[in-house]
């Protein structure tokens, strides 16, 4: 590019930001970015600017090589696409501000991403091929204990069967208090009372014949401990405004809820779903109804917990 057509171009895009600064300080910021950018590179980089929260980077390699862009909760987020324009990478900032990097395959869906969760902690999520997370990794607890240390247990239900494995490394006297009801079989042949879709799925509390589960003495809370309340985590329940005062009731988040850890005092993860996550997703569909004075978020036909029992630990 001459000197006189780089003139032009400055000229061109000082007045354009401008022009977008009036609209917003925010987006100005972006543009003044995609701006130095569109000059540094030459001739070969261009740029249009879709919407005033949407601009796009171009190149004579590729029809959209980048594009920097605010979302529905004002967050910005930059999009990196491939060759062919397909979507491969996003990097942004979530709801809560937090940052989030997002790796999509060739349908276009997301197959991993990795974001900070509580306490700042990267959390690691696989992704199945319509995008959906299926298991997620606290990365620095997962390093915190070997894998052959931690007690699994294989959970038998009329829905079929998950593997729970448990955290005592994190969460000590919560994990001793769930394995006493475990090893006293107190759990076999109680059912899973309270299923939410997009929340949890409860259980822990009643037997099959309607009758309360006899329990012991509450267990310590422990919370913010590195285990975040995130889709396939197991946690103990309580009454909201005791904070102290987990038994025998655990439920299994469905979805990410964060939220968790904080709320109310926050609720204890102590462990997560390491195989079995689809039955999980079994459960949490099925119908649930109000009738005959039972809650709405009773199961329809009981889903009944056959059996807990521990597996073997792993060799080395």
């Amino acid at each position: 590019m001459t000197d006189p057509h780089r003139a032009q171009a400055i000229t061109r895009l000082r007045r354009r930001v401008e022009r977008l600064e009036q609209r917003s300080r925010r987006r100005s910021a972006l543009v003044a970015i995609l701006a130095a950018v569109v000059v540094l590179g030459g001739a070969a980089v261009g740029y249009q600017a879709l919407t005033t929260d949407h601009l796009r980077l171009e190149s004579s390699a590729t029809p959209a090589g980048a594009d920097m862009q605010f979302d529905t909760d004002g967050m910005p987020r930059f999009t990196m696409h491939d060759r062919e324009g397909l979507r491969r990478v996003d990097l942004g900032l979530d709801a809560a501000g937090k940052p989030e990097l997002v790796f999509y395959g060739d349908n276009g869906n997301a197959r991993a991403s990795i974001r900070l969760a509580a306490a700042d902690a990267p959390v690691f999520a696989v992704h199945d091929r319509l995008g959906k997370p299926v298991r997620t990794f606290d990365l620095l607890s997962d390093i915190d204990m070997p894998l052959r240390e931690r007690p699994r247990i294989q959970v038998t239900t009329s829905l079929g069967a998950f593997t729970l494995e448990l955290r005592p490394d994190r969460a000590p006297a919560t994990v001793k208090n769930f394995l006493r009801y475990v090893d006293e079989k107190a759990y076999d042949g109680t059912i899973l009372h309270r299923v939410v879709a997009n929340y949890l799925i409860q259980g822990g509390a009643y037997t099959k014949a309607g009758e309360r589960l006899k329990t012991g003495s509450p267990v310590t809370l422990e919370v913010q401990r590195g285990l975040s309340n995130l889709r396939g985590t197991i946690a103990m329940a309580r009454q909201r405004s005791v904070p102290q005062s987990a038994t025998s009731q655990f439920f299994i988040n469905v979805t990410d809820r964060p939220e968790l850890d904080s709320a109310d005092g926050g609720y204890a993860v102590f462990g997560s779903v390491i195989d079995g996550l689809d039955v999980i997703d079994r459960i949490r569909r099925v119908k649930t109804t109000g009738a005959d004075g039972q809650p709405a978020d009773r199961p329809e036909e009981a889903v009944i917990i056959e059996k807990m029992q521990r597996l073997e630990p792993e060799k080395p």
